[in-house]
C-alpha cells in the first residue's frame, strides 16, 4: 500500500509539527483520565446552579465541549458553551 504524502511519514510529522500536537493527541486519553480522578475530589461549597456557562473561543472551548457531550445524560442542568466575546445574559 504506497504512504500518503505526510500522513503516514510518523518523521514527517514531527518535521512539521513544531509544538508536538501529535503526542498531545496520543496522550490526550490519559489526561482525560487524570482530570476526572482530580475532578471527583473537589468539593465547593456553593449552591448548586441552574446552568453553566463555559467561554472559550477557538481550541480553548473543545474542553467544554468536550464536557458538554460527556455529561449530556449524566447531570440535570443544561450547560452552553459560549466562542463569543461577551457573554449571554
Amino acid at each position: 500500500m504506497p504512504k500518503t504524502a505526510v500522513l503516514d511519514d510518523i518523521n514527517g510529522i514531527k518535521r512539521i509539527d513544531k509544538s508536538d500536537m501529535l503526542s498531545v493527541i496520543v496522550d490526550s486519553a490519559r489526561h482525560y483520565r487524570q482530570v476526572t480522578k482530580l475532578a471527583q475530589r473537589v468539593e465547593i461549597d456553593c449552591d448548586r446552579p441552574r446552568s453553566l456557562i463555559i467561554a472559550g473561543m477557538g481550541g480553548s472551548a473543545i474542553g467544554g465541549e468536550l464536557l458538554k457531550d460527556w455529561t449530556r445524560n449524566r447531570i440535570s442542568i443544561p450547560i452552553e458553551v459560549c466562542r463569543e466575546y461577551s457573554l449571554p445574559k
